[in-house]
């Protein structure tokens, strides 16, 4: 078996995934790490999941059978590029380990018996993609929110007068009826909550990024750390090595690592589907919404390591909406 190329040591030292959440070199690396992920993530999936079908499509006459070692060994270049990117984070992810393909035609196309390398390319295309598509647009919409409103009223007298009444209900609900609608619906009062939402998105904001980046980090670091069935069939220290040359383990990846794929994939799933259905057929503020899909894909993500804490979750967020 080899290993892949050793990874980049991190940067900086960290004494804990929450520490320093208001440092500012630190929230600068949140943002740097969660908004450029979802670039790298759509091109190595534009490339990786029309060449995968390629490759299926043109087995049976043989080019498939160059075509499908190919996408592999990319897919292996960009995790090992989000490992990379997790390490500039502040994350260990242990090195993986790849079946040794050989010399050759033959050789090269045994890479499509690494289970290793097609959990890269599950993991790049339908785990990676998708969560930092969700995370950047979270991301980049409480980012907007903390500047546009911390900023409101530098650039607003510049926009035209709108019909926006979402300020002014929230004030005659919040008031019961206290506040006038003179009031609640002037330019002054939609100044002020705007204001108020931007500072309170601006005091929230290294929480956000932080929470979005150690959910990546995890999912990373579940499906593509190294395997654990590679460490359970390594010799003891003291056990005599066997005479002779030894032939490379055929390595299918672990069951846990195929796991968080799977469960990486229907965190995503969710969040694809509640959070549109409870806009649109439950009338829910889209932000709240936002914040409902994420609580129900975070119970499935648990569900796994910390089932009780899926349960919770899973509990609470429906008795919301009751």
């Amino acid at each position: 078996m080899v290993n892949t190329t050793a990874q980049a040591t991190p940067h900086r030292s960290r004494t804990g995934a929450w520490s320093g959440l208001y440092n500012p070199a630190l929230v600068a690396r949140d943002i740097g790490y969660v908004l450029p992920g979802f670039f790298v993530s759509l091109f190595a999936f534009s490339l990786l999941v029309p060449l995968a079908s390629l490759g299926v499509s043109t087995l049976v006459i043989w080019l498939g059978a160059l075509l499908l070692p190919a996408t592999l060994l990319l897919a292996t270049k960009f995790a090992d590029l989000s490992r990379t990117r997790a390490a500039w984070w502040g994350a260990t992810i242990p090195a993986p380990v790849y079946r040794a393909h050989g010399p050759g035609v033959g050789g090269f196309m045994r890479i499509m018996a690494d289970g290793r390398r097609w959990l890269d390319l599950a993991f790049e295309t339908l785990v990676a993609f998708p969560v930092r598509a969700i995370t950047f647009s979270i991301g980049i919409a409480w980012l907007s929110a903390a500047l546009g409103g911390t900023t409101w009223f530098i650039w607003s007298p510049f926009l035209p007068e709108n019909d926006s009444v979402f300020p002014g209900n929230m004030l005659e609900w919040l008031s019961n009826g206290a506040i006038t609608p003179e009031v609640a619906y002037s330019r002054a009062a939609e100044g002020v909550t705007y204001t108020i939402f931007g500072a309170v998105a601006l005091l929230l904001l290294p929480i956000v990024m932080r929470a979005l980046a150690t959910f990546d980090i995890a999912l990373t670091r579940a499906g593509l750390g190294g395997d654990t069935l590679a460490h359970q069939t390594a010799p003891l220290a003291d056990a005599p090595a066997p005479a002779g040359p030894q032939a490379p383990a055929l390595t299918f990846a672990s069951f846990a690592g195929w796991s968080w794929i799977l469960i990486g994939f229907a965190a995503v799933a969710t969040i694809a589907v509640s959070w549109p259905l409870l806009v649109t057929l439950y009338e829910v503020h889209p932000a709240i919404a936002m914040v409902l899909a994420a609580a129900e894909a975070a119970a499935v993500a648990l569900a796994l390591r910390i089932p009780a804490a899926a349960i919770a979750l899973g509990t609470i967020t429906p008795a919301v909406l009751s």
